[in-house]
């Protein structure tokens, strides 16, 4: 989709024609707010699903597509969109349907938005020491609270404007993201039917890390679904999907880094963080625990912790969003 604004013709005048912002076809964005912090919401859906029909009368479709939850829209919606669009062009040769994606974000405009995912993505401040000049609004969000909105506000919305199926819905995240992750699969794993956590910044709790690779955290699988509905039961006590990926150089210094002023000290901060320890240590355990099926995990050579996103995003929909393709049957001769 085009947008035709006469402005921008008139700074190009060297330009023949209309001079128009580009933008995501079938997509649109609106805003929902968490406390007194408005979030920008972006849904994209499948091209051959006009967004314009579906959002009217989402109950006349017939097929119900896979929802994508993206976290840090700002800075990769269009990225994940058109890989989506791209590799759903052939699900029997890519092992990717169509999906609905929907990105989550702050309302700023930011790439990423510093303050904001800290209190978004971690549970690990504690309010009660938090800096008396930290902004009233941000002060109002945590963990716990931004999954409740998930939860009660956006899924219910999404579920009612378009044709999305609540039985596939999954959760995607990296870095600070990914860590969230994981650590709604350990405290509350039913809420989605997989996870993707790419370079996930485990060491940001040593909690949730230890709650995963023990096993601690499928006693809350149970008590899901206890509380489940009748009609919710079968698809919440269905184990859930999960997707690794870390970059080789997450934890060392990248050949190109040898000659920065500060290498000993970015070396010494990525060993302690551990990030490709941590991931291989919790997929080995996640694995033993769900199956190798279930659990997909890599170290990615040549990849750092902003490279590996792009490289893996292909991989994790491969894991998440099978398609349901009836094997053709060869005639007999």
């Amino acid at each position: 989709m085009v947008q035709k604004t006469d402005n921008l013709s008139s700074q190009f005048p060297d330009i023949e024609g209309t001079v128009a912002q580009c933008s995501l076809p079938n997509a649109i964005s609106f805003t929902l707010n968490l406390a007194s912090t408005a979030l920008r919401i972006r849904v994209a859906l499948p091209l051959n699903e006009q967004i314009e029909t579906t959002s009217n009368n989402p109950a006349a479709n017939i097929h119900r597509y896979p929802v994508l939850y993206l976290l840090d829209a700002n800075a990769s919606f269009a990225s994940v969109v058109e890989t989506n669009r791209r590799l759903s062009r052939r699900p029997d040769a890519t092992r990717v349907t169509p999906a609905i994606i929907v990105g989550i974000d702050g309302d700023s405009g930011t790439l990423y938005d510093t303050e904001l995912r800290k209190q978004l993505y971690s549970h690990v401040t504690d309010p009660a020491t938090s800096s008396e000049s930290q902004p009233a609004p941000l002060a109002e969000i945590n963990a716990e609270k931004f999954l409740g909105f998930i939860k009660t506000e956006l899924f219910p919305l999404i579920q009612r404007l378009f044709p999305a199926d609540p039985q596939q819905q999954y959760l995607l995240g990296h870095s600070l993201a990914g860590y969230f992750t994981t650590w709604v699969l350990a405290n509350h794993p039913a809420t989605f039917q997989g996870y993707a956590a790419i370079s996930p910044s485990l060491w940001q709790n040593p909690d949730t890390l230890n709650a995963l690779s023990s096993g601690v955290w499928q006693q809350q699988v149970t008590n899901e679904e206890n509380a489940e509905p009748a009609s919710k039961k079968e698809v919440s006590g269905k184990s859930p999907r999960l997707f690794l990926a870390v970059g080789e150089w997450e934890e060392s210094l990248a050949p190109w880094q040898h000659g920065h002023p500060k290498a000993d000290e970015i070396a010494q901060r990525r060993q302690a963080r551990g990030m490709v320890s941590n991931v291989l240590a919790l997929g080995e355990a996640l694995s033993t625990q769900l199956g190798e099926e279930q659990v997909q995990y890599a170290v990615y050579p040549g990849e750092d912790h902003a490279s590996v996103f792009g490289t893996t995003l292909g991989r994790a929909m491969r894991h998440l969003l099978i398609p349901d393709i009836t094997p053709v049957k060869t005639p007999k001769k």
